[in-house]
């Protein structure tokens, strides 16, 4: 399970539990920031949280195919430690969360359209995130591949 992160309530009874035999493919489109200076981005939370409920319904792991394209107002989120410092003051909130969703199999992406837009060079990119030419490249390809789109 995800450490800190995506927590959820146990739901034993409720309707619509995950099927244990299925092969789960979810692309999800990153955009929006956190609300609260501090928090981590809502769109990885929610991946986290995907992780942990599917985990918790005994989903093996092996049929969570996850996969995430960060841009437009979330872009600050995938800036390594040093390139977030300098640009907000502070720590990277979602530095930990990056590192926790990538070490459990997600495919975690940058637009580089965003990237750049935004001012930041591509080495301002956090090495677990992949810099891709864009989200407009990105999601359809796993689209294409079968993967559900959530939008966070």
């Amino acid at each position: 399970m995800i450490e800190g992160y995506g927590a959820i309530r146990k739901l034993p009874d409720a309707a619509c539990q995950p099927d244990k035999n299925l092969e789960y493919r979810i692309v999800y489109r990153i955009s929006s920031p956190p609300e609260k200076e501090g928090d981590p981005t809502p769109g990885l939370s929610h991946i986290a949280l995907t992780i942990n409920l599917f985990e918790w319904a005994g989903v093996p792991g092996e049929h969570l195919h996850l996969a995430g394209v960060v841009h437009s107002g979330a872009t600050p989120a995938t800036l390594t430690l040093e390139a977030y410092r300098r640009d907000f003051g502070r720590v990277n909130p979602d530095a930990d969360l990056i590192h926790q969703l990538t070490q459990n199999g997600v495919a975690l992406y940058v637009c580089g359209q965003s990237v750049l837009k935004h001012g930041y060079r591509r080495d301002d990119v956090n090495p677990e995130v992949t810099y891709a030419l864009s989200a407009l490249s990105v999601l359809p390809a796993y689209q294409m591949k079968g993967y559900a789109l959530m939008h966070y």
